[in-house]
């Protein structure tokens, strides 16, 4: 999605959404679940570098572009639970295939 309403003013604005809330949300957390999963099943770990580990969440708070996990009224806490959630399902993932 799409919203340059904070440089433009209402009156001028382009607001481009190709899907409902509840979509966007889903589909930010497999997209996130994804990213944490390879992360964590994929690379090799060592003990030492456990707290050097990370992904990055482009403009978690660019507003202009629409581009924000930040609470917002329409989307209020929603992408910051989903970020405890894809993380808590890809450890519990990687805990799996650890034993395995």
């Amino acid at each position: 999605s799409f919203d340059n309403t904070p440089r433009r003013g209402v009156e001028d604005a382009r607001i481009w959404s190709p899907a409902k809330p509840e979509v966007t949300i889903q589909r930010f957390g497999e997209s996130l679940q994804a990213a944490l999963t390879y992360e964590y099943c994929c690379f090799p770990q060592d003990k030492d570098d456990k707290e050097d580990r990370f992904i990055i969440i482009n403009a978690m708070n660019e507003w202009a572009e629409a581009m924000a996990l930040e609470p917002s009224d329409v989307y209020q806490y929603q992408f910051l639970e989903q970020v405890g959630k894809s993380k808590q399902a890809s450890i519990k993932c990687a805990s799996f295939h650890a034993k395995a």
